[in-house]
Parts: C-alpha cells; sequence; structure tokens
C-alpha cells in the first residue's frame, strides 16, 4: 500500500479502510507514504471488525489532522505483532502513531519510532491516544524517539493500558508527559519496563483527574529530565500512584515524585 491520498474531510484510512463487522488477516504488508486528512493515514478500522496485522510495516505516512497511523474506534478485537511503526506524521494536532477508541488491541513485540507532530498549534501524544474506555496492552514494545509538543501517549475517558517488557527510550516533549499523560479517569500500570532519556518539558508521568491511576514494578528509570517532577499526581486521590520494585537513575530537574496524595511506595531506590 503505497502513495494512496484519501483527500476527503470525513473519510479515514489512507491505505486501507476496514469495517462493517469484517474480519481481516493483514500480513507481510507495507504502508508506506500514504496519506490522509484524517483518521488512519495507513489503516482504518471501526464496526465491530477484527483485524490482525503481523510482520508488516507502516512509515511516512501522513495525516493533515489528527488521529493515528492505525485508527480504531468501536473494534471488537486488534492484534498487532512483530510490526514497525516508524517515521510518519501528523501535521494537525494529535495522535500520531495510533488512536484506539472504544476498542480492545494488543501489540507485541512491536516498535514505535520517531513519529512526530509536525505543527504550530498546540498538540499531543506522538506514539498514540487512548480514549472511551480502550482496553490496550503492550507485550515486549519499543516506544523510541517519537517527538511532540506534549505526551507520548495520552489517556483518557477511562482507557486501560497495562505494559509489559516495554521499553520507552528518548521520547521527547516541550511540556507534559515525556511518556504518559493520564486523564478522565484513566488507568496504566508498568512492569519489567525500562524508561531512559525521556526528556523535556515538565513531567515525565501526569495524573490529572479523579480516578486517574499509575502502577509501575519491576522497572528502571533513567536519566530522565523533567523541570517540576518525573512523576506528578494532582489528583488529590490516596493511593493514585503504586510504585514497587522500580529503580530510579541518573534524573535530572525536579523531584523523581510529587504527588496531592498519599502514594504506596515498596523497594524503590535512588527516590528522591
Amino acid at each position: 500500500f503505497r502513495g494512496n491520498i484519501v483527500s476527503e474531510s470525513g473519510s479515514g484510512g489512507g491505505g486501507l479502510s476496514i469495517n462493517g463487522g469484517a474480519e481481516v488477516d493483514i500480513q507481510n504488508c507495507t504502508f508506506v507514504s500514504n496519506t490522509a486528512v484524517r483518521d488512519g493515514s495507513a489503516v482504518f478500522i471501526d464496526g465491530g471488525s477484527s483485524v490482525t496485522i503481523q510482520d508488516s510495516l507502516m512509515e511516512a505516512n501522513t495525516i493533515l489532522t489528527s488521529a493515528g497511523t492505525i485508527y480504531a474506534f468501536e473494534a471488537a478485537s486488534i492484534a498487532i505483532s512483530n510490526t514497525v511503526i516508524r517515521n510518519n506524521k501528523v501535521t494537525g494536532q494529535f495522535a500520531c502513531g495510533f488512536y484506539f477508541a472504544a476498542s480492545d488491541v494488543t501489540f507485541e513485540d512491536t516498535i514505535i519510532e520517531a513519529n512526530s507532530i509536525e505543527s504550530a498549534l498546540a498538540n499531543y501524544a506522538a506514539a498514540g491516544y487512548l480514549t472511551q474506555a480502550a482496553q490496550v496492552t503492550f507485550n515486549r514494545v519499543d516506544f523510541i524517539g517519537n517527538v511532540g509538543q506534549a505526551d507520548t501517549i495520552h489517556m483518557t475517558s477511562g482507557a486501560n493500558l497495562a505494559c509489559t517488557d516495554c521499553r520507552f527510550i528518548e521520547n521527547e516533549v516541550e511540556t507534559t508527559g515525556s511518556v504518559l499523560m493520564l486523564t478522565g479517569g484513566s488507568t496504566a500500570t508498568f512492569a519489567s519496563s525500562t524508561f531512559v532519556g525521556n526528556s523535556g518539558g515538565l513531567t515525565a508521568f501526569s495524573l490529572s483527574d479523579e480516578d486517574d491511576s499509575l502502577k509501575i514494578q519491576a522497572s528502571v528509570i533513567a536519566n530522565t529530565s523533567n523541570s517540576v517532577a518525573l512523576i506528578h499526581d494532582v489528583t488529590g486521590d490516596d493511593f493514585a500512584v503504586a510504585l514497587e520494585t522500580v529503580t530510579f537513575g541518573s534524573n535530572a530537574g525536579g523531584p523523581a515524585l510529587a504527588s496531592a496524595g498519599l502514594v504506596l511506595v515498596q523497594n524503590c531506590e535512588g527516590l528522591a
């Protein structure tokens, strides 16, 4: 799928559009230099469809407004493995790598790298955006060198994210969330993951609203620079943040943790 253009403002899927409850298996495919005004510069999925993407490449695709190289709304299930999502861009406002709403999604052994938002507008979610109670699992996924003004991953409206054995390396923002922004009662859990060299702006992890929740276990956070706090919790909820066996090393700027409520901390090193 190469060099396709969807120019209508209400249409998505620069490379491929899947809807109507379809069941689609995508293997060993390449999506390169496709363009859509919105909603999926490479792939658009909705209407209860089930999609598997394996051993594929999505590169140099462009969204002119917002909402993802891969876009899904009310998809029954999406499974993505051994795939590279790289060097895609948004010239509008948000969500370059992926946009998932009200969908059940699993990623495994995938790289999300060097995606960027190139806009003078306030912009966010260079890697991706989760909303409307999306249920998303990342296993062995690398997020490397994604660049935007704010929030490498942005979560809202009750979205749920579980990451295991993931790496966040040298993602860059100007304001908040060089790793993650939680809003609207969303929940994120990280286990056995590594966060190294994420930089710029005010925070690496931000929790904004009541019922937001962040749990980090058996992980390393190092060489990260933030001027306000590495983990910044303004929810006011007790135990919105839980840290267990987390090693903090060589981080610069503000404190490692700032919270408006009580925090659960167990067996952590370098937390100051």
